[in-house]
């Protein structure tokens, strides 16, 4: 026991000792040369600073020299003297030389004479952008009067010179972009008699200017520089430089505190040294004018790392070594103490070997001395560590099957939600379309309540599907502009309810087409959108985007939302978007919703690598998001679908509907009978296995959750019926969301159509699969013409030539119209003329069969109030190339 603790004792000591000794003498050389480095850096900044200065000073003289030099010109002077000159004859030759001056100072971008007459009115501005000198016509000129440059260079005696602070340039009142850091020199022009006649100003682009000090900083070295306030105007970080401009404050002294003694008022100091852990900055102030009172810092700073870069190296290599040197010391002690410790080796190697739950291990519990004790230890621990385990594993299954039942729950809740809501929605529809239906606003209102039902059950289902992991998102192409425009109009109506602006601002006309997932955007703009108008009582909702290039192909859209509703106080920013939770308490009962709206669309966001955040105050809030996508060439344009639903060509079907629920089987019957499509129920799964064996059917409707036999195991034994391979099985659910159509696959079904679903839905699956194929059987026509057919026609005249000749003149003649009437009709979104033309042409296409072109505007007709002007102009295209293509028809026919 002695013998073990000793030789530990001397093993640790030795290498603590040669280890300290090495670290010591190497701490004592690198400090050294540390302070050596640290001098030498101080001077390299004091000239590099210097260097600045001097280039900021005499930028400022040449500004002088050349105002000096505009006001004592002779045309100039002329003004105040003698005026031999006529006022075309002064203004052209100062014109003249204002013009030379800008030719030859690229950095001056603007040069104007301003009269003291006439509120300060602009005599001549000159003015350069991108190289190119332009003169501002007589009637674009401003009044200055009211501007402080103006007001203070008009005071000054003859011979004065005013500077300007250096801030954003503005262009009625409104700071330009891209921003222009300016500096103004402005003189007066006095006669001899001491009265003012104007003012010459220089507006100086200080961008270059900027660029040219930081090149003159050497390698790792940084610049500063502020006005006399210490706002920054030139910093390594762009975003921090004129935030006095932009509504921020970066100032020198809140980023260096040390440094905030030096804007005080009774602070003299020309050059000063400064240093933190990180930087050592070099200070100096640079006097704009002879008095001393108006001064800008010129800081150059150069990071510690920077500086002691070589010598890092040194003492990287230095510590290598010592460390070499150590371990070979430790490892020699280590090999002269092995034998040492060799009655310790057992136990440590029996802890290496340890795992949790072990049955049995053998450990020295026998021994007196330390080794004994450490096993005894060891072994408590174990048990400990187990029994930890257990518990462990017992908390987390319980956990899962916490989720689990949450999940169960969820699905079950829904479900059962999901199945009355399919009957009450399907129910209001069918009464909705009776034409003595009673009360119809109850109706109305009833759909509409349904429906937010629906959406707040699809709420609660994303926000699971969300935590669980299972979101899923589409990558398909599509137009933004159309979404956007479309989700515009959609909001439009709400907006104007309230007496509500929506205000919607493009970032470019043409169609920008890109690829991801549309409806996802959608969901998240409809839930901001919705927000902005529920909580604004007056004012304007404003929706702007625009579109940022990442790389070649990826972009970044960023969306900006803003209303001037109630606002959201700071402290709750961050708190809305958690689930279930809005800003007060209260307003769930004034304004009603869930919550849920915020949390979906920023995990929406999040998950497609984007960022949202919002600024809010009383009267404003603004939420902004982003979201990268793939910009992509406008597809190929696909046929128009012009098919309505038209149940005749379904007749023959014989439709076996399969569900547990009796109103829900009452609803779907009542569809097909309007339709007088041959429809079965069957109430159960053994009961519609009955049925398939006794009779034939073209579609089977299975409903996925019945009791007893589920679906899945109702569509395994209908496939194992040789006739039945080919038939269409369609699962419903109401927890899509949970269903895979993986699964439904795998039981022989060929598609998932989710409950509750609306009339229109199961007719669009009655095309899917039972539309017949379109006849062209006129491949030269348009595809809105395909099914012309003149056979009617001409029966309905006996086939008399002479009356068929007498009807297609008419026929001629009233088409002739329909081209620019309907165009105009698009145009304008006229909605009731397009209505009448559609129901004054609507007897002439039955008469014709053109049942695809009879279809087509009646769809124009029932949603040309939401197209977007160029879907109006593509329809108006088609629509005047079909009606041109059916008068040539017309016209060989009476030939």
């Amino acid at each position: 026991m002695f013998q073990f603790s000793l030789s530990a004792k001397v093993t640790l000591i030795f290498s603590i000792l040669v280890l300290s000794t090495t670290l010591v003498a190497g701490y004592l050389v690198y400090e050294g040369h540390k302070q050596t480095l640290l001098k030498a850096s101080h001077q390299r900044l004091t000239h590099t600073s210097q260097i600045v200065s001097t280039r900021l000073s005499d930028f400022v003289k040449a500004l002088k020299d050349d105002i000096r030099f505009l006001v004592n010109t002779p045309a100039a002077q002329e003004l105040v003297n003698n005026q031999r000159l006529s006022q075309e004859e002064w203004s052209a030759q100062l014109a003249a030389i204002f013009h030379s001056l800008l030719e030859s100072r690229p950095q001056y971008f603007q040069v104007r004479l301003i009269g003291m007459a006439n509120q300060g009115k602009e005599l001549i501005r000159l003015e350069q952008f991108n190289k190119q000198i332009t003169q501002t016509p007589a009637e674009q000129l401003q009044r200055k009067g009211d501007r402080p440059y103006f007001q203070e260079t008009a005071r000054l005696p003859a011979g004065a010179i005013y500077l300007s602070d250096i801030n954003l340039n503005q262009e009625y009142q409104t700071i330009s972009e891209p921003h222009i850091p300016t500096f103004r020199v402005a003189s007066p022009i006095v006669a001899p008699s001491g009265n003012t006649f104007g003012i010459i100003i220089i507006n100086v682009d200080l961008s270059s200017f900027f660029q040219d000090l930081q090149k003159l900083t050497g390698q790792n070295q940084q610049v500063y520089l502020t006005n006399e306030k210490g706002d920054y105007l030139l910093h390594p970080d762009p975003s921090k430089t004129f935030g006095f401009d932009l509504g921020q404050s970066f100032t020198l002294q809140n980023e260096f505190p040390q440094m905030a003694r030096l804007f005080k008022p009774d602070t003299a100091f020309r050059q000063e040294t400064f240093s933190d852990d990180s930087l050592v900055i070099q200070v100096q102030k640079v006097f704009l004018d002879t008095g001393n009172k108006r001064f800008l810092t010129v800081s150059v700073a150069a990071p510690y790392t920077a500086i002691l870069s070589g010598i890092n190296a040194v003492r990287n290599e230095s510590l290598w070594i010592t460390l070499s040197i150590c371990m070979a010391g430790i490892l020699l002690t280590f090999v002269f103490a092995y034998f040492l410790f060799r009655p310790l080796h057992s136990i440590t190697t029996a802890v290496r070997k340890f795992t949790p739950q072990q049955p049995s291990f053998s450990l020295p519990h026998q021994r007196k001395d330390e080794i004994g004790i450490l096993a005894k230890a060891f072994q408590k621990l174990t048990n400990r560590v187990n029994q930890q385990i257990a518990e462990l594993k017992t908390a987390h299954r319980e956990a899962e099957q916490a989720s689990q039942a949450k999940t169960e729950f969820l699905s079950m809740i829904s479900h059962e939600i999901r199945t009355p809501l399919n009957a009450i929605i399907g129910m209001s529809h069918l009464l909705e379309k009776q034409e003595a239906s009673p009360k119809p606003e109850l109706l109305q209102a009833l759909r509409f309540s349904a429906e937010s039902l629906r959406q707040l059950i699809n709420d609660v289902l994303d926000f699971s599907k969300i935590e669980a992991g299972k979101l899923t998102f589409e990558k398909r192409v599509f137009c933004l502009n159309e979404l956007m425009e479309n989700i515009y109009h959609g909001f439009l109506p709400l907006a104007e309810e309230k007496g509500l602006q929506l205000n919607y601002r493009p970032s470019r006309s043409q169609g920008i087409y890109l690829q991801g997932d549309p409806l996802r955007l959608s969901q998240i703009l409809h839930n901001l959108i919705g927000n902005a108008i529920k909580f604004t009582h007056q004012g304007a909702v404003n929706i702007y985007w625009e579109l940022h290039s990442l790389t070649q192909e990826q972009v970044q859209v960023s969306f900006t939302l803003q209303d001037s509703g109630i606002g959201i106080r700071q402290e709750n920013l961050q708190e809305i978007f958690k689930p279930f939770v809005q800003e007060d308490p209260g307003i769930d009962r004034k304004y009603e919703g869930t919550g849920l709206g915020l949390a979906i669309s920023k995990k929406l966001i999040e998950l497609q690598q984007g960022k949202i955040s919002v600024k809010s105050q009383p009267g404003n809030t603004v939420f902004y998001f982003s979201l990268p996508y793939l910009q992509v060439q406008k597809p190929r344009p696909e046929s128009l679908s012009t098919q309505t639903f038209t149940a005749e060509k379904f007749r023959d079907l014989h439709v076996l509907y399969v569900e547990d629920v009796e109103y829900n089987r009452f609803l779907v019957e009542n569809y097909f009978e309007e339709w007088q499509i041959a429809l079965e129920v069957a109430a159960s799964g053994p009961e519609a296995l009955a049925k398939v064996q006794e009779m034939h059917f073209d579609l089977i409707l299975l409903d996925i959750q019945m009791p007893g036999m589920d679906g899945y195991e109702v569509a395994r034994h209908i496939r194992q019926i040789p006739r039945y391979k080919p038939v269409p099985v369609i699962a419903l659910t109401a927890l899509v969301q949970e269903v895979s159509l993986e699964k439904v696959k795998e039981a022989g079904m060929d598609g998932l159509l989710e409950k509750p679903f609306t009339q229109e839905e199961l007719a669009r699956l009655l095309e899917k699969y039972f539309a017949p194929a379109p006849v062209h059987s006129h491949p030269h026509l348009p595809s809105l013409l395909q099914d012309l057919s003149f056979q009617d026609f001409i029966n309905s005249y006996l086939k008399n030539p002479d009356k068929i000749r007498q009807a297609t003149q008419l026929f001629q003649k009233e088409f002739h119209r329909y081209p620019d009437e309907f165009a105009n009709a698009l145009r304008q979104n006229h909605q009731e003329k397009f209505r009448q033309l559609y129901h004054r042409i609507h007897p002439h296409l039955k008469t014709l069969h053109l049942e695809k072109l009879d279809n087509y505007l009646a769809k124009v007709k029932r949603e040309m109030e939401l197209f977007p002007p160029s879907k109006r102009e593509e329809t108006i295209v088609l629509l005047t190339e079909s009606f041109e293509c059916l008068i040539k028809e017309i016209e060989q026919l009476k030939q």
